[in-house]
């Protein structure tokens, strides 16, 4: 009858009112995630940073940072939250956050994330998982000391090769007391440090896919070019593998010597 339809047509006036206002938060979440992404490059000779999240209006679960704490090094960090997009962003914020806080009286790269996976931990409710990579390199050797969790992508990519520097391990916030262990690396004149977000996110559905870092390494190994530029054989080679998928990239150059 004329009632039922008037009803009718209201609910479903108000359900489209209400979705174009989420609509519209989402959006300007999506715009703070970009507004607090670095924007300032360290001021360090023979070193080049670059940084690339995906286009999109929507959340990304992944972030890249960089900064030069009190110790000098030069530290990077890339990182993102696990789960559907709008939990995953929250987590990432936190885990942001979180590393920032810590980083600037920490300096020993397993502690670091010792203290943040104890913090995300403390801070959740439970299964807020979340994966990083954190390095500190020394400007003047390009020696490279680092951690990562959970499902981090790291390659460390060399005039004639591509080599990957992490594997899978527990997510932080899985347990109160996990254990990471520090490596090391270097990075010669020329060579690049590339980290990524294995883990994407299918816009609009949720569908959670982890990209297999050693495809990723393949691509690059047959991309290489003297000429190139690193940033946009990356984020092609990742977009293929991947594509209108959520992405966080985070590449180191050390500029090769005269």
């Amino acid at each position: 009858d004329r009632i039922s339809s008037e009803l009718q047509r209201e609910m479903l006036l108000t359900e489209c009112v209400s979705s174009k206002q989420v609509d519209r938060q989402l959006v300007r979440a999506a715009e703070w995630q970009r507004d607090h992404q670095p924007n300032v490059v360290p001021l360090l000779d023979d070193w080049r940073l670059v940084g690339w999240t995906s286009e999109s209006p929507m959340l990304n679960s992944g972030f890249f940072d960089w900064f030069v704490p009190q110790d000098g090094s030069l530290t990077v960090t890339l990182g993102h939250g696990d789960g559907p997009m709008i939990q995953s962003a929250l987590t990432a914020a936190t885990l942001q956050s979180s590393i920032r806080s810590h980083a600037q009286h920490i300096h020993d790269t397993r502690k670091l994330i010792g203290h943040v996976n104890e913090t995300l931990w403390n801070s959740s409710a439970g299964g807020d998982f979340a994966s990083m990579f954190i390095g500190k390199i020394d400007p003047d050797t390009g020696v490279l000391e680092y951690c990562s969790a959970g499902e981090a992508g790291a390659l460390l990519v060399g005039t004639n090769s591509v080599t990957s520097l992490v594997s899978p391990s527990l997510p932080l916030a899985s347990e109160p007391d996990n254990n990471y262990q520090q490596q090391t690396a270097k990075l010669e004149p020329g060579d690049h440090l590339v980290l990524f977000k294995p883990t994407t996110i299918l816009p609009g559905a949720d569908d959670i896919r982890v990209m297999d870092p050693q495809m990723l390494a393949d691509k690059l190994q047959g991309a290489l070019s003297p000429n190139g530029n690193m940033l946009d054989i990356v984020c092609a080679a990742i977009e293929d593998l991947a594509p209108a998928a959520d992405h966080a990239v985070l590449i180191v150059h050390r500029l090769p010597t005269n």
